[in-house]
């Protein structure tokens, strides 16, 4: 038996970093700087480390031009960078993003994804919460599937992610490219016979695409 969750918390609240999806509802100090710094007060730091954290986090996120601003007043990509700041501030092992680029711009889309590569190089953990499915096709190495709060599949993303009926049934939009793949049948440009070695080729495209971007980032 392990100590009572009660007792474990403090410690746990070190460990892991929930990124809300609405920044709204995550960002409370009135300035930039204060909003990233107030995890490292909770924590005891003295001023001098607060302040190489703080700029330390805006300047790897591009955002030391905004520590001076009010938070309320930012744009929603803005205030998404200052919620993932103040969380990476503090070094936490686990990341825990709740549909992390939801109705942001494609720049900050891919903006995060570098941050998440660079996380995982790093050796933290990282889930995911999203119904973009583009998105995470090449950031993630596992994939659980939910619908109604159940899991109804888990697998590497070659295994699930060109299953139509699997996503169909837990309401998740089909990749780009399937969809693409079904007007080229819808307009006899393919067959259906032709879909299953097209889906082995992208498979093994995307696997070779995988391992490239992997071996880059050990270099």
């Amino acid at each position: 038996m392990g100590d009572p969750l009660k007792e474990q918390l403090p410690q746990v609240r070190k460990e892991i970093g929930l990124l809300f999806q609405d920044p709204d509802g995550q960002l409370f100090n009135p300035v930039v700087f204060d909003e990233i710094a107030f995890a490292l007060r909770q924590l005891g730091l003295s001023l001098k480390e607060i302040n190489e954290k703080v700029y330390e986090v805006a300047k790897a996120l591009g955002i030391t031009h905004l520590l001076n601003r009010l938070t309320m007043r930012l744009s929603y990509g803005k205030k998404k960078k200052v919620a993932l700041a103040s969380i990476l501030v503090y070094n936490p092992k686990i990341l825990l993003p709740d549909e992390p680029v939801s109705n942001l711009t494609p720049k900050f889309v891919e903006e995060f994804k570098t941050i998440i590569r660079k996380l995982k190089s790093e050796g933290k953990s990282i889930v995911i919460a999203t119904h973009d499915i583009n998105f995470v096709i090449d950031l993630a190495d596992r994939i659980y599937i939910l619908h109604q709060g159940y899991v109804i599949a888990e697998g590497k993303i070659n295994d699930l992610l060109f299953d139509k009926e699997l996503l169909e049934r837990a309401e998740l939009e089909l990749l780009i490219i399937m969809r693409i793949l079904e007007k080229m049948i819808e307009y006899s440009i393919l067959s259906k016979d032709d879909i299953h070695e097209i889906s082995l080729a992208l498979e093994a495209f995307i696997e070779f695409l995988i391992n490239k971007v992997c071996k880059r980032m050990k270099n």
